[in-house]
């Protein structure tokens, strides 16, 4: 006979025998549905920010630093995620590149997007570390996808028709005006 693995999906939080990983190189792991009925998860990796150089944008004692935030609506995404915790002040995205000591390839990947969550106030950021990492979460719902996304990215990315015609006119008559 062949023996069953001791397989536990992500929706079995709660009955698994093993639990899920709660922390990684120094980041508590948090899983995110991508959608209510979804069983696929997305891992949002998160500690407090903390760093030898000042800047007033992230301050000490109220701020997160996340990995692996999710590719759409970045900063609505985060607000509602770490909303529990206090009430959020901001959210800086960062698209540069970050490596973590310890990681393997599992979190700290070239071009890693990451974000900082500041909170109001200190006890929001002490909420938000003691987080139960087992709770179910969910992603809010893409604003658009797919096509339809595409074509909104496509369409903001143009000029309005009076505007691009004005530019053409005025580049016809200077034309003309070389050539005569």
């Amino acid at each position: 006979k062949k023996k069953k693995k001791n397989f536990c999906r992500e929706t079995d939080l709660h009955t698994c025998p093993d639990p899920p990983m709660s922390e990684i190189a120094g980041f508590l792991v948090l899983p995110v549905r991508l959608q209510p009925n979804s069983d696929t998860v997305h891992h949002v990796y998160f500690k407090e920010h903390a760093t030898r150089k000042e800047d007033a944008r992230l301050p000490k004692k109220q701020t997160l630093f996340v990995l692996n935030p999710p590719h759409w609506d970045v900063e609505e995404n985060l607000r509602h995620l770490f909303e529990p915790a206090g009430k959020v002040a901001s959210v800086v995205l960062d698209h540069s590149v970050h490596v973590v000591k310890g990681a393997k390839d599992s979190i700290a990947k070239e071009g890693a997007r990451t974000a900082y969550v500041v909170f109001h106030s200190p006890r929001s950021l002490e909420r938000a570390l003691s987080f139960n990492l087992g709770e179910r979460r969910e992603f809010l719902p893409p604003k658009s996808t797919g096509l339809s996304k595409w074509k909104q990215e496509y369409t903001a990315s143009r000029p309005p028709p009076e505007e691009l015609k004005a530019d053409i006119d005025a580049a016809v008559a200077a034309f003309d005006d070389e050539t005569a």
